[in-house]
């Protein structure tokens, strides 16, 4: 969207929804490097919608100032149109490659007139406001994980996460009670917190339901506090791989002066044409597993023109190994395959790869047939080798993984292999750069 720069105000924010739900990357206020002096846009990338899902998608856009109440929070004040009326909006959209951006404006809509105003009622006596006892609301608001029933990639809070959603939250909630000027006894501040619970209390007035209604109606338009929880554990991805088929939740457990609950899941694709083969993907049926999370080091064996990106591979316990039939008791760890851009061959200079307890050793780069996107490394570990293991795999710099990624963004998908005949395991696992 083109903007107004006086929109770029510090402390200012804008969160977006699509079909209600919201976008896996916040939108940003941007000053584009090409474009004419005192140009401003808002961008918001990632809403993976195709001629199908688009049509009648509803995206949602909330503006709010800062503190001191600068910053954009109409259309009015936000879009810039020449030669258009006051809030329109001139937007481009982009595909996936950025070949193809239609620009379109968009014009406010506008309100039917009004009815003739009815006659007025008959003087009523005065009801005094609502109230709930004339005491204070004391309230704790919950970011809450709930894990997967197999849990073979456990997440858990560190107390620099927890304390970092904490005060999210006790900012935002501060907030909002000193917008809808609700009597604060105790300001919001951290309270508890777990590897799955972070929580966040503090006690206000309840004598004035409608300013209640407000602070709440306020909060779950805009899901603020979710994004808030997002953003400060996983920089905003409700798809990051740390928290693959785990729910996040923002609760306040009901609670009758702000009874707020909201949650998400990711939704990855249900199909991905990886790998290509016919193997069982599900993960747990094999012992073994590549941790959420690569990371990067300078390539020793491939010199310095070179970077490795480095896959963590971990064992199961016994009993976290889902009955299947392509499993047998001691099946080794015989390959890693990575879903990779075939156009990207020419990139990957090979692997370095390290078993548990022993040396590293280069390997040759490994692909399948052409049109298959598939890279390949084989190891034929054991579970004593595969048990810390790491295999790296080798790029060109500048080339980076997410060069080569197919389909979301900074992820890799990785499937491990227990063999390559009839009836085999080949999990699937999502992985992103460390934080």
């Amino acid at each position: 969207f083109n903007v107004s720069s006086s929109c770029l105000v510090a402390g200012s924010s804008v969160t977006a929804t699509l079909n209600g739900v919201p976008t896996r990357v916040g939108p940003v206020y941007d000053r584009p490097p090409s474009g004419p002096p005192g140009s401003a846009i808002l961008r918001i990338t990632q809403l993976g919608l195709d001629p199908v899902t688009a049509q009648g998608a509803e995206l949602c856009i909330t503006l709010k100032p800062n503190r001191a109440r600068q910053g954009c929070t109409t259309l009015e004040q936000m879009c810039v149109s020449t030669g258009f009326p006051a809030g329109t909006c001139t937007a481009a959209t982009f595909d996936v490659a950025c070949d193809c951006c239609p620009v379109s404006h968009v014009v406010q809509a506008q309100p039917p007139p009004p009815p003739p105003p009815p006659p007025p009622p008959p003087p009523s006596p005065s009801t005094p406001p609502q109230v709930i006892g004339n005491r204070p609301c004391d309230v704790c608001v919950t970011a809450m994980l709930t894990p997967p029933l197999n849990d073979i990639r456990p997440y858990r809070f560190d107390n620099a996460t927890c304390a970092a959603i904490q005060q999210s939250f006790a900012e935002a909630v501060n907030y909002w009670l000193s917008f809808e000027e609700i009597d604060v006894y105790t300001p919001f501040s951290a309270q508890e917190c777990t590897g799955t619970r972070a929580v966040t209390c503090g006690s206000f007035s309840g004598n004035d339901l409608d300013k209640l209604q407000h602070l709440v109606d306020g909060l779950n338009a805009s899901y603020e506090l979710l994004l808030y929880f997002l953003y400060a554990a996983f920089n905003g991805d409700i798809c990051d791989p740390r928290i693959e088929k785990y729910a996040l939740e923002v609760t306040t457990d009901g609670n009758q002066c702000m009874d707020l609950t909201q949650s998400l899941e990711c939704s990855p694709p249900e199909r991905v044409p990886f790998p290509n083969c016919t193997c069982d993907t599900t993960q747990g049926v094999l012992p073994y597993m590549v941790a959420p999370t690569y990371y990067t080091r300078a390539s020793l064996m491939y010199g310095p023109s070179v970077m490795e990106y480095c896959y963590s591979v971990k064992t199961l316990r016994q009993d976290q190994v889902v009955p299947s039939t392509c499993y047998k008791a001691n099946d080794t760890l015989a390959k890693i395959e990575w879903f990779a851009i075939d156009a990207q061959r020419s990139v990957v200079k090979g692997f370095t790869v390290t078993p548990a307890g022993g040396p590293t050793k280069k390997v040759s780069p490994s692909w399948g047939a052409k049109g298959t996107n598939t890279l390949k490394v084989n190891l034929n570990w054991s579970e004593g080798q595969a048990d810390g293991g790491v295999v790296c795999v080798a790029l060109q710099k500048p080339y980076t993984m997410e060069d080569l990624n197919v389909v979301f963004p900074g992820q890799s998908y990785v499937s491990v292999f227990n063999r390559d005949n009839q009836d085999y395991c080949c999990p699937i696992f999502r992985t992103a750069q460390q934080p």
